[in-house]
């Protein structure tokens, strides 16, 4: 079904009325979009049934998840990935993993998601050439773009290897992502999702991940050298 055909107060909050959505059958107090977002089904005797924004947190290796509730009562932490494969992409085989096509862990939406076994997933991350580095003159030339603010995407992009090599090439330098992002960025970015606004919007605009903003949000209002 569509978000429109749900409710508006989703529509206000970001979401295209034409989005898809679905209920987990392990968590019918929520909606899953096909983009990987979720929505808690709220019942109140005031304002009756009701639509809540649900914010994801960010794994140390960069998955987002979901805190959420079963059926059951018990709280239990769900990858979004899971979520959209389960709710949105047939599984007759029964798979156990879930794959991103792109290698990129917040692209969530469901036309990056597949099912696939353990192998499958290891030589997926294997002849994408995942790790592939930049070397020599390029890996001098790569770090001038990252320390004068370029996007990591941008830069691997440039130099034809993954995002994960650029962030990692970058850590090794000492050069953090959230130093990349200058600090009026950081400022205006946590300003505005204060007031409302929606990390993956402001990931776009900034040439940033969802991960990204979000982090620069948990660790809060950075200090002006």
């Amino acid at each position: 079904m569509k978000v429109g055909q749900i409710s508006q107060q989703c529509v206000n909050a970001g979401m295209h009325p034409d989005t898809e959505v679905a209920v987990h059958p392990d968590f019918p107090d929520y909606y899953v979009t096909d983009s990987g977002r979720v929505f808690s089904i709220k019942q109140s005797l005031i304002k009756g049934k009701y639509i809540k924004t649900i914010s994801p947190s960010v794994t140390n290796v960069g998955y987002v998840v979901y805190a959420l509730s079963d059926k059951t009562g018990q709280r239990r932490h769900k990858y979004a990935h899971r979520l959209v494969a389960e709710c949105f992409i047939p599984n007759p085989d029964g798979l156990r993993e879930v794959n991103h096509k792109d290698l990129v862990k917040v692209n969530n939406r469901v036309e990056n998601l597949e099912w696939m076994s353990h192998k499958q997933n290891q030589g997926h991350a294997a002849n994408a050439d995942r790790w592939k580095k930049i070397k020599g003159e390029d890996r001098k030339a790569a770090m001038e773009m990252i320390n004068a603010g370029m996007d990591y995407r941008q830069v691997a992009e440039k130099f034809d290897v993954s995002y994960m090599s650029v962030s990692s090439m970058a850590k090794k330098n000492g050069v953090s992502r959230r130093r990349n992002t200058p600090i009026e960025t950081r400022l205006e970015i946590i300003r505005r999702v204060g007031e409302g606004e929606l990390p993956y919007r402001l990931a776009k605009e900034y040439g940033l991940t969802c991960a990204g903003v979000v982090n620069i949000v948990k660790r809060g209002t950075p200090k002006r050298k």
